[in-house]
């Protein structure tokens, strides 16, 4: 086991709960996008990430959704584990009663 000498740590400020989250390179942005945009309901539809690439942190169009929690983590506000149900538009209703023509 190793033992880790507490007078070798730095000292790192907790980020204040709600301020707005950037990632710091593309390995930990990659890893907060796998942790709440792969699993978000909201995927297909969302545009959060893209606006996080286009802007700084101090832009007005930077997005508020991705922010720390009170816990001092990384999170986004917009998550949702609803999932919508599949519309396909493709495939006509088998079962629909037909109009008589």
């Amino acid at each position: 086991m190793v033992k880790i000498n507490s007078s070798f740590r730095i000292n790192v400020p907790v980020p204040a709960a709600h301020e707005k989250f950037r990632p710091s390179n593309g390995t930990q942005g990659e890893a907060f996008m796998d942790d709440w945009c792969g699993c978000c309901g909201k995927y297909w539809e969302c545009d959060i990430a893209a606006r996080t690439l286009m802007h700084d942190i101090d832009h007005p169009a930077y997005p508020d959704e991705w922010t720390y929690g009170e816990n001092g983590e990384a999170c986004c506000t917009a998550y949702t584990d609803h999932v919508p149900e599949p519309v396909d538009v493709f495939t006509k209703d088998i079962f629909e009663e037909k109009e008589d023509l």
